[in-house]
């Protein structure tokens, strides 16, 4: 098995991983959405969904009506990455060199040297299969020559491909559609119309027209057939934690003391990871108690770092926070290895009269004194109604650089509205409503409410006696594949001088406070 490279491919990942978790849906139409929208495309579907006639592009609302049995489902990009890692993993039992393809579910192996340990060629690609296989998900493999034509011929294969010569992987390569291959729609368009549908087709093309007619990217798949030299397969190398062990003899529940036996194991740790040009991007804990409980904690620095003493400061408010319930016997302390950043091993990198990377730091400690789900950020959402237009998600240390800079030192030219949603939403009694003051669009505390915008002000009863009737709402519809919603919302002044944000629910007739305005 010399010079060999193979190609895994388990096509559709995300869907596969949905099927995985919800075995119940192999049997019905199945497809994957970006979004749980009513006007979202469908993305990816099974068997049955595309036996029913549904392609990829029909709407999430058109396809549930034209096929009532249809199940949807938004599979997170973080779910298919975890899937992605784990067969990584297991291929590795296979060869120590898997490289993860841009395209979810696309692995290269280099597949030479494995001789010894599989009677042939075929052996080997059907152990790496009944590898993938063994984390729930179904692939086919391709073993040949070039990294290339191996991955376009796995992209379209079902079971295992070995070809035995170099023609013959080529002739394998050139039955595939240019379709699968990942071309832009306007490169498809253009070569459907000329009849080109298959590599072999292109690759019957003369070499200096193509890149003159159809540009670079269909030129590349051209070049192919003239069989230019590739890279070898570049091996994701895991880096290994760095691991130890402390025994606490007595048994022991004081802190200082505690913190001083994680130092002595800290300054062993990051010293192994500086041996090997590394940093500590993680601290992992786990105590085992005297009543044989175990508490894990987990802190991240705002960036890697070899500075112990940040380290133990960061143990020291995860430890504070959590507590302890009982007194420790053993803690394990992992440190979890990554490369320095170029701006760390810069020389004047901190001779800076203000530091950007203070703020990041702060956060960090956050973090590590409550928990990483205590710092969130908002995530704007396309939604019609407004305690769904933004999700909270957790803030990943390296967006905060970039969040700061953004923000800026100056202040904004117009001061944003501000709305402290209410979840759920309060119901406001008469009384209360009686006491509040709604405000005109014209008035000129709040200047961003428009006096001409397109609002309906109808209302039943008499308008002068009403002061809710002077005031333009802002109405809101949606949720109709759901629940039928319309509200009207209005801005009024307490008596304390605070600003509501309420609506009157047409609906069910009555009036809720949704948010303070800050």
């Amino acid at each position: 098995m010399t010079a060999r490279v193979a190609c895994v491919c388990a096509p559709d990942l995300g869907l596969q991983v949905l099927l995985r978790d919800r075995p119940a849906w192999r049997g019905v139409p199945v497809a994957l959405v970006a979004e749980d929208r009513p006007d979202a495309p469908l993305a990816v579907l099974n068997a049955h969904a595309l036996r029913q006639g549904l392609h990829p592009g029909v709407r999430h609302g058109v396809a549930r009506s034209l096929v009532p049995a249809l199940r949807t489902a938004v599979v997170p990009a973080a779910r298919v990455g975890e899937a992605a890692r784990a067969i990584v993993e297991a291929l590795r039992a296979l060869s120590p060199r898997v490289e993860l393809d841009d395209a979810p579910g696309v692995f290269l192996v280099d597949a030479s040297g494995m001789g010894r340990l599989h009677r042939d060629v075929r052996a080997w690609a059907l152990a790496a299969r009944r590898a993938v296989a063994a984390q729930g998900f179904s692939a086919s493999v391709c073993v040949g020559f070039d990294r290339r034509t191996v991955r376009a011929v796995a992209l379209c294969a079902r079971g295992v491909v070995v070809p035995r010569s170099l023609h013959e992987e080529l002739a394998h390569a050139g039955a595939v559609p240019l379709a699968a291959l990942g071309l832009s729609a306007r490169a498809l368009a253009a070569l459907d119309a000329l009849g080109l549908t298959t590599l072999a087709a292109l690759w019957a093309l003369p070499v200096e027209t193509v890149r003159h007619r159809f540009g670079p990217e269909v030129a590349a798949l051209r070049a192919w057939a003239e069989r230019e030299p590739t890279l070898p397969v570049q091996p994701d190398v895991p880096r290994e934690p760095a691991r130890t062990v402390i025994e606490v003899e007595p048994p022991d529940d004081d802190l200082a003391r505690l913190l001083f036996a994680v130092r002595g194991a800290l300054l062993l740790l990051v010293g192994q990871l500086a041996s090997r040009g590394e940093a500590a991007c993680a601290l992992r804990l786990d105590l085992t108690l005297e009543d044989r409980a175990r508490v894990a904690h987990r802190v991240e620095p705002a960036a890697p770092t070899r500075d112990v003493a940040l380290l133990v400061d960061l143990t020291r408010l995860r430890l504070t926070e959590g507590g302890l319930t009982a007194r420790v016997r053993e803690v394990e302390v992992t440190v979890e290895p990554a490369a320095l950043r170029g701006e760390q091993m810069s020389l004047f990198a901190h001779d800076r009269a203000r530091d950007p990377a203070a703020v990041t730091r702060a956060v960090a400690r956050v973090r590590a004194a409550f928990g990483a789900a205590s710092v969130t950020r908002a995530r704007l959402r396309d939604a019609h109604l407004p305690e769904a237009s933004f999700a909270w998600e957790a803030l990943d240390l390296d967006a905060v650089p970039a969040l700061a800079a953004a923000s800026g030192d100056s202040a904004p030219a117009a001061v944003p509205l501000i709305r402290r949603l209410l979840t759920p939403p309060r119901e406001v009694s008469p009384a209360e409503l009686r006491a509040l003051s709604p405000i005109t669009p014209d008035a000129a505390l709040l200047p961003w409410l428009r006096g001409d915008a397109d609002n309906d002000t109808s209302r039943d009863g008499p308008r002068d006696a009403d002061p809710w009737a002077k005031a333009a709402p802002s109405r809101v519809r949606g949720a109709w594949w759901a629940r039928t919603v319309e509200r009207d919302y209005y801005y009024a002044e307490a008596r304390d001088g605070a600003l509501w944000w309420v609506y009157f629910d047409r609906v069910r007739g009555r009036w809720f406070l949704h948010g303070i305005v800050d």
